[in-house]
């Protein structure tokens, strides 16, 4: 459940390797890294499944909304970026853990790409093994007119 995009534009004398800390993104710069194909995605970090959020209407002509149907409780934290992941707006709740509605008005924001980014951090591990499972994924968002 996840994309991994290799590309060579030559090879370089220095190798740099950027993380934010808030992040599963990984970026190196420089020599190609051996054994890419096993990437190592964290095992506390899950996607948002399908009917686990819906966004309307997409594409849109400034206002929208993300429907939130998770069953399970925590602090959902929104980040409302542009294509060049500037925050337009940020938000953290309490998600009570049987749906939540946020909805955003991208009418004085030029025409383009947009994404929201959401991340939800459980009050308790899962059944079974007890680990705490994080949540996080963008959604895009096309505003047109």
């Amino acid at each position: 459940a996840y994309y991994r995009f290799e590309w060579s534009l030559g090879e370089s004398a220095l190798v740099n390797t950027i993380c934010p800390s808030h992040s599963s993104l990984y970026v190196t710069q420089g020599v190609l890294q051996p054994l890419t194909e096993k990437a190592n995605l964290s095992p506390y970090i899950v996607f948002f499944a399908k009917g686990e959020y819906f966004i309307f209407p997409n594409p849109t002509q400034g206002r929208f909304e993300v429907n939130f149907l998770v069953r399970q409780s925590g602090r959902l934290e929104l980040q409302l970026t542009d294509l060049t992941g500037r925050i337009i707006k940020r938000r953290a709740l309490r998600y009570p853990g049987w749906g939540h509605i946020e909805h955003y008005d991208l009418s004085s924001y030029p025409n383009g790409t947009y994404f929201v980014i959401a991340t939800l951090t459980p009050d308790s591990g899962r059944p079974g093994d007890g680990k705490l499972t994080v949540r996080h994924s963008g959604f895009k968002i096309i505003k047109l007119k």
